[in-house]
């Protein structure tokens, strides 16, 4: 493994600031230079479309051209064979190239594939520009040109997918039709202007059009030297220093930003490599591969049964029909060429990124089946006359008008949205193979319509139009019934989520809310009267005055209506679009926050830049009560910690039991006071039950949930119970809502409280649940105007019966009505692979829909291996007005309610979820944000940098190793160990470590740590020889007597059944170097656990594999991280870690 060039995550907090990473980018007069250099490297790139353009429009004007039928010697009997082969095997060389230029591009980089395309077509252009007079030598250069612009299409949106933010991926993308177009555009007045001004007795007639070919070839070729090589291809072969220069090129940034997408790049690319490993062509036939891949074929297959690639190829042919023969028909081809890139230029420039890629692609084939099938029926009714007459017939001049509203509907929807379409739906795995079948579609086919549109021509005349108006029809179909929505995802989100078409208002997860127009019909406010269902959805939007009173954050408010969304593409295509138009994008997977997450408190804050903040549970874990914030719903971001510094709550380091701690914070935010307030308990888990000192409940409280400094010190207040939660009426008065200790006395408690002081009114008891154990977790919110409130609380302990119920009262007091459908939410008795769901919240979006959230645990009802534990998941809510709200049943993937557009600018000095680490601990750096302790650190035993050891971590070793006293407690002296979260069910997780004991029992190593009683730990110890076990996998070496040596050892803590310790020699050519330690899981059941000289990851050696089932128990989820202890004895000798290495390589969803 090579060295890293650049760090995922600077390390110093001034680095992490969003204002300084953001003064690393270069502007050019107030326009970013990244987007600069996105845009010349997409424009370069795509001259490849060009030239396709230019090729494939000057065929069809020159082969019209006196001086070329004279030169090669043919008459009008063999003009329709001539077309045919001279267009069709061109495309029968570019099909038989896509299956070329893969491996060609897989081993030698996109820029040399493109310049190899380049060559290939202008050997072909220049063999078709010398006057042979043999019809056999040009259609051979025109198979060899094919081969050249093939091996161009497939490689150009793989290029341009792989090196383009994904904001911009969607229009840059589509610059290959745009460019596509221009170059039609170009050929068309090119092959009018030699029919006008060149004599038809002059070869140059048609060598010229035919020549200038090698323009734009030249252009593509040469090109290539301006731009660098896609950073993920110089990734996958392992050129790192030069996958980061590239990126840096292209972003024209180096700030954190760009340097944690590297790291995405870089753990995908390891991912992929995994991946693909063992790859074989049939898995292309196998389950969603064999659904992506016929996407892709097919999705080419209707761009080309559009008609509008024939009508590029032989548009002077198609006006001779409305028009008759004669230069009027070249000087209507040229005009539609301009009508073809002013078209697709306005949607790539200013629409590409605003629709959704179905509602484009729907409403195009609609309207273009409208325009070809009008066309039929006039130039039927009002057939051309043989030869041009001195002026345009009304009805020629209205079909003229319906071709080219046909292109310009092509060019928004058909035209450009194919390309980069198909480079995003496949998974890495097959990504390469996908693109390759996909493109060869659409050459295969445009070769069948090419050799046949001639003869279509010359016998169906006018049913040529009818034929593409039926096809138009049947894609739109096609595309409503089995396409899925892409636009705004990741492609990690596209890769791992099921194909099939996104559409919210029908899907199986909203099941029993109703339909949309339903729920709107049903608003008070809103008079729809006998309007058609549809008939709305194109009119513009209703404008709703929102009143802040009546949004929702968990606190007791009135009313609020549902806006009625709109969609603004409906003016593209006012007359066709209404019926099939589907909604924004709904689709995302569980869970949204992997690993240890458990209990989430979410909210909506709109005063707050339309943020959604989310809490969660950190039991002894320190920093705690981790923060995230997200835009979109799908990107979140860790932005800190709400206990951030021991004095906020010094009795953390006293908590004696691992399920002692943080338990289930509630977050929310009040706009009167302008604070986010959170309430939760520190519970001494190993205290009676009856001892109300074991429940320290606790307010915190924040101008600023970017600011750690910002969250105030705990404000205690007096409560027997635990999972407290602050409400606030119509008349502003607050209250706490909490579950009173149920082996007590189980019940919800409400009180009147001043948050500031902790000062408490009376508790009363609300509501008793009903009947499950430890009714526990309750938040109040209100919904109706009608004064009704709802409790939302969970019971049936946290393991599989967990269940969330409701209850609901016209008063804060009570009585409460329990809804007769609860549980409202669980997945107890059912074989689902998310299970024990409960500890739920609610909350809303911008638009007024309801979301639910609560923890789950990956375990299928085994409950066997489930090593992230307890993690937050969400799910859609249909709450309508006078009932209980619907939750939708949780599961890996989930379609309900319209994300917001996807937006990832968020401030934080967290790292995003779905993020890897590639840490190398720099001079003047800190740890990361989402780094680890179990209870409060001592801040010594931890240094970043040290002088005589930079870029690495010193950990000075504490006297308790990571079992510590009891299992336990740890006393104050703590345990010197610092990790973080594992958040995906495939991972690698490895570091160097540099130590070198004199003394016996001293232990560095690796661990995956659930708590002091579950833990498995790989670690370099000093220990006798004779202490060994058994050697390391591949040494001879022979060991033995009472000298202290450096040895491997595996030990694990459990309440479950681990293997024996295991110990090892370290091979004695590897005890003055640098280790390697590894923690890998390769499946969802087991870890394991490697090591190795860290100069020679070659010589890695697999010690042993063992389930995760010892660390799959409890309320937390596995911490990977590093330990150093002396294991009772007096600690003096340091351990150096470095090449901190997280990545992710998969997530089980089902």
């Amino acid at each position: 493994m090579e060295e890293e060039v650049r760090p995922l995550l600077r390390l110093s907090s001034e680095e992490n600031d969003e204002s300084s990473a953001a003064a690393t980018v270069v502007e050019m007069k107030g326009f970013p230079l990244g987007k600069v250099r996105a845009y010349w490297l997409g424009s370069v790139v795509c001259f490849g479309g060009f030239l396709f353009g230019y090729d494939s429009g000057i065929v069809g004007g020159v082969l019209t051209l006196d001086s070329f039928r004279n030169d090669y010697g043919y008459a009008n009997a063999g003009a329709t064979r001539a077309s045919s082969l001279s267009v069709g095997l061109q495309q029968l060389g570019a099909f038989v190239a896509c299956f070329l230029a893969w491996p060609l591009t897989d081993r030698f980089g996109r820029k040399k594939a493109l310049m190899v395309s380049s060559l290939v077509f202008s050997i072909g252009a220049i063999i078709q520009t010398i006057n042979t007079h043999s019809l056999t030598a040009f259609y051979i250069a025109r198979v060899v040109a094919g081969l050249g612009l093939g091996g161009a299409t497939v490689v150009v949106p793989m290029f341009n997918s792989e090196m383009m933010p994904k904001e911009m991926r969607g229009q840059v993308g589509s610059f290959f039709q745009w460019f596509f177009t221009f170059g039609i555009f170009i050929s068309y007045w090119v092959d009018y202007g030699v029919a006008k001004n060149v004599s038809n007795t002059h070869s140059s007639q048609w060598q010229i059009p035919i020549g200038l070919q090698l323009l734009p070839a030249g252009i593509l070729g040469f090109g290539m030297l301006t731009i660098p090589e896609s950073a993920r291809w110089l990734t996958k072969k392992g050129r790192h220093d030069e996958a980061w220069k590239s990126l840096q090129w292209i972003r024209a940034d180096s700030s954190q930003v760009t340097a944690e997408e590297m790291d995405e790049i870089r753990a995908g690319v390891e991912a992929e490599a995994i991946a693909t490993e063992g790859f074989q062509f049939k898995e292309l036939l196998q389950g969603e591969n064999f659904k992506r891949v016929l996407a892709a074929f097919a999705v080419f297959t209707a761009q080309q049964a559009t008609g509008a690639t024939a009508f590029a190829y032989f548009g002077p042919q198609y006006f001779n029909l409305i028009v008759g023969k004669g230069d009027r028909s070249l000087l209507v081809t040229a005009i539609f060429g301009a009508v073809k890139v002013v078209a697709c230029g306005t949607f790539v420039l200013w629409f590409s990124e605003r629709f959704s890629r179905r509602q484009v692609l729907i409403g195009g084939a609609l309207f273009m089946s409208v325009c070809q099938i009008t066309t039929a029926a006039v130039v039927k009714s009002f057939p051309a006359p043989a030869e041009q007459q001195a002026t345009v017939s009304p009805p020629a001049i209205a079909t003229i008008a319906l071709i080219y509203l046909f292109v310009i509907a092509y060019n928004f929807s058909w035209g450009p949205l194919p390309w980069p379409y198909v480079s995003e739906i496949f998974s890495p795995r097959i990504r390469e193979p996908g693109v390759a079948i996909g493109v060869a579609s659409q050459w295969l086919w445009n070769f069948v319509f090419s050799l046949t549109t001639p003869y279509m021509i010359a016998s169906l005349g006018w049913g040529t139009f009818l034929v593409w108006g039926i096809f138009d029809l049947i894609i739109a179909g096609f595309t409503f019934l089995l396409l899925k929505e892409t636009r705004g995802l990741s492609l990690e989100h596209i890769a791992q989520s099921r194909f099939k078409a996104t559409n919210s208002s029908s899907d199986e997860s909203m099941k029993g809310s109703g339909s949309t127009y339903d729920q709107f019909k049903q608003s008070p406010d809103l008079d729809l009267g006998s309007m058609d269902p549809m008939e709305w959805r194109v009119d513009r939007s209703f404008d709703i005055t929102r009143n802040p009173k009546l949004e929702k954050r968990g606190e007791v408010r009135g009313e609020a209506h549902d806006e009625i969304p709109y969609l603004n593409i409906a003016w593209l295509f006012t007359a066709l679009l209404p019926a099939v138009l589907a909604t924004p994008n709904s689709t995302y997977t569980n869970p949204i926050l992997p690993g240890f997450h458990p209990d989430p408190s979410c909210i909506f804050v709109p005063e707050w830049d339309d943020t959604f903040f989310c809490a969660s549970s950190s039991f002894n874990a320190f920093p705690g009560i981790p923060l995230h914030a997200t835009k979109d719903l799908q990107n979140w971001k860790l932005i800190g910690h709400v206990l951030n510094r021991k004095e906020q709550l010094p009795r953390l380091a006293e908590t004696n039991r691992s399920t002692s701690g943080i338990w289930a914070p509630t977050l929310r935010y009040n706009e009167k006071t302008a604070t986010f307030w959170l309430v939760t308990t520190l519970v001494d888990d190993d205290r009676n039950e009856f001892d109300a000192s074991r429940w320290d409940n606790v307010i915190f409280k924040s101008k600023n949930p970017y600011d750690p400094q910002a969250w105030s010190k705990a404000v205690h207040f007096d409560f027997q119970g635990y999972d407290t939660s602050p409400v606030w009426d119509v008349e502003g008065k607050t209250y706490i809502v909490g579950g009173h200790a149920w082996r007590v006395a189980p019940g919800i408690m409400l009180a009147e409280a001043d948050l500031d002081t902790g000062k408490l009114g009376e508790w009363k008891t609300i509501w008793n649940g009903t009947g499950g154990s430890a009714p526990e977790g309750p938040h109040i919110y209100r919904k109706d105007a009608a004064s009704m409130t709802d409790v939302v609380r969970n019971e049936g302990g946290t393991g599989l019966d967990h269940m969330v119920t409701m209850a609901r009262s016209k008063s804060l007091y009570g009585p409460y009505e329990s809804n007769s459908a609860n549980p409202v939410l669980t997945n107890a008795n059912t074989t689902e692979y998310f299970q024990t769901i409960g500890h739920a919240d609610l909350f809303q979006d911008s638009s007024n829909n309801w979301w639910g959230v609560a923890l789950s645990t990956r375990s299928g009802p085994e409950y066997l291996n489930f090593p992230m534990v307890r993690e937050t998941v969400m799910t859609p809510v249909s709450w309508e007005k006078g009932k209980f709200p619907i939750w939708s049943p949780v599961k890996g993937e989930m379609s309900g309610w319209a994300m917001p557009e996807a937006n990832t600018k968020i401030p934080g000095a967290g790292p995003f979820i779905t993020t890897g680490d590639i840490i190398d601990f720099n001079p003047g750096s800190k740890l990361p944000a989402h780094f680890t302790y179990w209870r409060y650190p001592i801040p010594g035993s931890y240094v970043v940098s040290p002088p005589e050891n930079p870029n690495t971590l010193r950990l000075s070793p504490s006297k308790l190793n990571l079992t510590a006293l009891n299992g336990n407690y740890a006393g104050p002296e703590g345990q010197t160990f610092v990790g973080r979260r594992q958040q995906d069910t495939l991972f690698t997780f490895s570091v160097d470590v540099d130590f070198s004991p004199k003394e016996s029992d001293a232990e560095a190593g690796v661990s995956a740590f659930l708590t002091q009683n579950h833990h498995l730990d790989l670690g370099v110890v000093m220990l006798p020889t004779a202490s060994s076990t058994g050697l390391f996998p591949g040494d001879s070496s022979a060991h033995g007597g009472t000298e202290l040596i450096p040895q491997f050892r595996f030990r694990g803590m459990s309440y479950v059944a681990v293997p024996k310790d295991i110990v090892v020699p370290v091979p004695a050519a590897w005890r003055d170097k640098k280790l390697r330690l590894e923690i890998k899981a390769s499946n969802a059941t087991h870890y394991v656990f490697s090591a190795g000289p860290a100069d020679a990851m070659s010589q890695m050696k697999t010690l042993l594999e063992v389930s995760n089932a010892p660390v799959s128990w409890g309320f937390t989820g596995v911490i990977l991280g590093v330990y150093c202890t002396s294991n009772g004895r007096e600690a003096t000798t340091p351990a150096y870690f470095s090449r901190w290495r997280y990545t992710p390589q998969g997530q089980f969803r089902d």
